[in-house]
């Protein structure tokens, strides 16, 4: 009875395990497949705020191999027939943020495209620089601020432009030229809600617009390609050997707007002419982790990890239980719960099950023989345990194993 509601209670606990189971990967399956688990405009996420429509239509565009990027872009990467897009970015990343990235990338023929997220607040790459930086030498003429002292002196002189964070804003604003800045929420509330971005450029179609940002102080080197009333949106330079676009809405590329409002043109026109089209997921906060699932996803070992399970539930098994059936004892009370057990208890215990109690003379005799009778100091005692199992042979076996097994004892300890 026991040992049926034991496995009851087993399988009970198995079933409710695997409800829960079954639950929680219903739950993460529901998640994974709306995506709204992911940031906005990231290739993962299927509402509209994602992008995973766009990259799977140039999955199936022939000529050109797509690619996630998880991790960081090598600074090493040639980018002859390459095109990264960062989508979505957030306001308050600047173009310092993709300087070092970049600036290999594109020299060495590749194509990029940063297009920020609809925002009506904006990041100032420059608002961080040092004083040594951007006070110019009429400033100095013309201030009427004391004389430094000498600590201060002494930090003017160790001041280091190699290193200095305000000294390399200053040098990225002079090699990209390009500030931001932001309609005020007065503008907006003027402006129509349908006002679209316009082309400045033969054959760009307008295109709807969401973003309050916008770009100025361009320097020579850009141009204009969509300005929304009157202020530049997206702009265009080329770099060396490649080329990249600045874009202040990331809206073209979304979800939301490949079913309702798609400009195919346009998109196209932003992305160049590549062989391969990378996706930078790492700027959204997504990123690869090498862990062991990976491991096992990767090298396809998903029948070893069950194996692994099934064989580890089989150990847990055979230890918990046993194939030999437990001995009672008949003439056991039932209440040695709790007794201490020796080792006499358990040799004793060893011979009821395995020795019919017939056979226990036998054996014991045979043992015995195995041990002690080829010693010469136990051959005489050797021939009284054979004479007195003969007189028991024949008795016909009519005495008690108990008084037979005290004959032979007193037998061995008689002396002449």
């Amino acid at each position: 009875m026991a040992l049926k509601r034991n496995l009851s209670i087993a399988a009970a606990l198995a079933l409710l395990a695997a409800v829960v189971v079954l639950g929680l990967l219903q739950l993460f399956q529901l998640r994974f497949r709306s995506g709204d688990i992911f940031p906005a405009y990231s290739t993962f996420r299927t509402d509209p705020k994602g992008a995973k429509i766009f990259y799977r239509a140039l999955e199936e565009y022939p000529g050109i191999s797509v690619q996630r990027l998880l991790k960081p872009l090598d600074k090493g990467e040639r980018g002859a027939g390459k095109t990264v897009l960062f989508l979505g970015c957030n306001y308050y990343m600047g173009i310092h943020d993709f300087d070092d990235v970049l600036d290999p990338f594109l020299s060495s023929g590749g194509h990029a495209v940063i297009a920020y997220e609809a925002s009506q607040a904006t990041y100032s790459d420059y608002d961080w620089e040092c004083a040594s930086c951007t006070n110019s030498a009429d400033d100095v003429e013309n201030t009427t601020e004391p004389e430094p002292t000498e600590e201060e002196a002494v930090d003017e002189k160790e001041h280091d432009p190699e290193t200095c964070p305000g000294c390399k804003a200053r040098k990225i604003r002079e090699r990209w030229s390009v500030k931001y800045d932001r309609f005020t929420r007065d503008e907006l509330a003027a402006m129509d809600p349908e006002t679209a971005a316009t082309g400045e450029q033969p054959g760009l179609d307008p295109v709807p617009w969401q973003s309050a940002l916008y770009f100025k102080d361009l320097g020579e080197a850009w141009n204009v390609l969509y300005t929304f009333c009157g202020e530049p949106v997206v702009i265009e330079r080329e770099w060396e050997k490649g080329s990249v676009i600045l874009m202040a809405d990331s809206y073209l590329f979304s979800n939301e707007a490949m079913v309702t409002d798609r400009h195919t043109e346009t998109v196209i026109r932003m992305l160049g002419s590549p062989t391969s089209v990378l996706f930078d997921e790492l700027h959204l906060g997504v990123q690869s982790q090498e862990s062991i699932m990976m491991l096992v996803k990767r090298y396809r070992l998903t029948g070893v990890l069950f194996a692994l399970v099934i064989l580890a539930g089989l150990f847990v098994w055979q230890r918990s239980s046993s194939f030999i059936p437990k001995y009672t004892d008949p003439n056991a009370d039932g209440n040695d719960v709790g007794m201490s057990v020796d080792s006499m208890h358990g040799f004793t215990n060893l011979l009821i099950r395995h020795v019919p109690p017939k056979d226990l003379l036998d054996t014991m005799m045979h043992e015995w023989k195995a041990v002690f009778a080829r010693q010469a100091t136990m051959k005489k005692k050797d021939e009284k345990l054979t004479e007195e199992f003969r007189k028991q042979d024949a008795m016909g076996g009519k005495q008690h194993p108990v008084d037979t097994y005290n004959r032979l004892v007193k037998s061995l300890k008689e002396r002449k």
